[in-house]
């Protein structure tokens, strides 16, 4: 499988998974072509995993072309490019690294939603989201991650299609610390 066919996340701080989209200009029915570069972050323990985390990408090179409706707002986007992550237990020093390059797709169903789909994408998922307090890689297999923003400015990622080879970053970070 290439590498510009298998996706690329996202995260969000939302992560990595929602950054938002490049800025509109008039609609002419072209895209707006955008580069986005993911940052660092250190997730502290109970936002996602038990444990402190931190996230780096050492490799990226991302194109995303987002199109938009006649009033500005974004109705649809595909990401594609070279990123590769690493996620590492701030405690012991241990790291995985995960392959999230490829093609991702973004969904803007309306104004607070937006929809993050593929086959190598990460979704960051705390407390409140269904599922709870995972770090979740599709590995492979298709997933697709709705977040949704209330009034208030809370986001609340839900896990709507999720692969059979998803794999819990903090449970393997867990293992690979014991």
């Amino acid at each position: 499988m290439t590498t510009m066919r298998r996706l690329v996340a996202v995260l969000l701080a939302a992560l990595l998974v929602l950054a938002a989209p490049g800025p509109a200009r008039a609609h002419d029915g072209a895209p707006v072509v955008t580069h986005p570069v993911p940052t660092a972050l250190t997730l502290p323990a109970g936002a996602v995993c038990a444990f402190d985390v931190r996230v780096e990408f050492p490799v990226t090179d991302l194109t995303r072309h987002t199109w938009y409706a006649d009033g500005g707002r974004p109705v649809f986007a595909v990401e594609t490019g070279t990123m590769i992550a690493d996620f590492t237990a701030v405690a012991t020093g241990r790291t995985v690294r995960r392959d999230l390059s490829g093609t991702g797709y973004y969904a803007y169903p309306d104004e607070r939603t937006t929809i993050l789909s593929g086959t190598r994408i990460v979704a960051l998922l705390g407390p409140n989201d269904r599922p709870a307090n995972r770090l979740l890689f599709s590995g492979g297999g298709f997933m697709s991650v709705r977040v949704t923003v209330s009034g208030s400015g809370t986001r609340v990622r839900t896990v709507i299609v999720n692969p059979p080879t998803a794999e819990d970053i903090c449970a393997t970070l867990a293992r690979v610390a014991a």
